[in-house]
């Protein structure tokens, strides 16, 4: 039996009985309140193969680990045997896992394609051409419909199950780019070299475009090059890492609180579903 420690339960990554250390119900425990965890457990006992990248689906039953950009491992983190293992895609520098956990998209800049893989069998299904992908990013939307990658100049937005592109988002060519989803699904955030674009995802329309302050150039940044944005989990905050090892934060509704002051505010969420019933 693990021990009981009082912990900033925000910053605890390791739970009781979790070979991977997923969190010991984050959600809703208060900060400093009482959490029992235990020991974490070996994925791979391949010690020289780090951990390059990994996803997990919205329950946290299916998960995709990259190990050195060489291997990628599929397996439910709390169940021990039946790792499958992806097979074909060479240095595979991310990897996204459908919420739903049926689909796994990794993505090659060797290969310059984002491969679509059957999670369940590890099958390959599907392959999506895309240029200048060392720099790129892939992401799938909340309700699993969607599947955003970069490709040169610009985004494409993929249905997921048939893989075609619905729509695309220009992009400056030879800039890397961060795209995220905010939780609820509502927004979709792109970037360039020096603005953060925030869509709105029941009409994929542009709302607003947010400068980075002048000289911090956005930061592909991470261990495994992954884009440092993020919303927060009410989607209210939207945060960016920059070159210079800053992190630029928007409160979202006080910016569409000052916008609308000057008669240019973007419609809720509510109101546009409102206006379109």
């Amino acid at each position: 039996m693990s021990s009981l420690r009082r912990l900033p339960i925000e910053r605890l990554l390791a739970a009781q009985g979790s070979p991977t250390g997923r969190d010991a119900d984050a959600e809703s425990a208060p900060y400093g309140a009482d959490a029992r965890f235990g020991p974490a457990s070996l994925i791979a006992r391949e010690s020289s193969l780090a951990v390059s990248d990994f996803d997990l689906s919205a329950d946290g039953r299916r998960m995709a680990v990259v190990l050195r950009h060489e291997r990628v491992l599929v397996f439910d983190p709390q169940q021990s045997g039946n790792v499958v293992e992806l097979t074909g895609h060479k240095y595979v520098q991310q990897v996204a896992v459908s919420p739903d956990g049926q689909w796994i998209a990794t993505a090659s800049p060797d290969s310059e394609e984002v491969r679509l893989w059957d999670a369940p069998t590890g099958r390959h299904v599907h392959s999506l051409p895309v240029k200048k992908l060392e720099s790129g990013d892939i992401a799938f939307s909340p309700d699993g419909q969607w599947l955003i990658a970069l490709s040169g100049d610009h985004f494409g937005l993929h249905r997921v199950g048939t893989w075609d592109e619905q729509r695309r988002f220009t992009h400056e060519a030879n800039v890397s780019g961060c795209a995220a989803f905010s939780p609820d699904g509502t927004w979709l955030a792109l970037t360039d070299s020096s603005h953060v674009r925030l869509i709105a995802t029941d009409s994929f329309r542009e709302v607003a475009r947010l400068p980075v302050r002048r000289g911090r150039n956005l930061a592909t940044a991470s261990l495994s090059n992954h884009c440092a944005l993020r919303f927060s989990r009410s989607g209210k905050l939207l945060a960016i890492g920059t070159m210079q090892g800053t992190v630029q934060v928007w409160d979202l509704p006080l910016v569409q609180q000052r916008l609308a002051l000057l008669d240019l505010d973007w419609p809720s969420p509510t109101s546009r579903r409102t206006e379109a019933s």
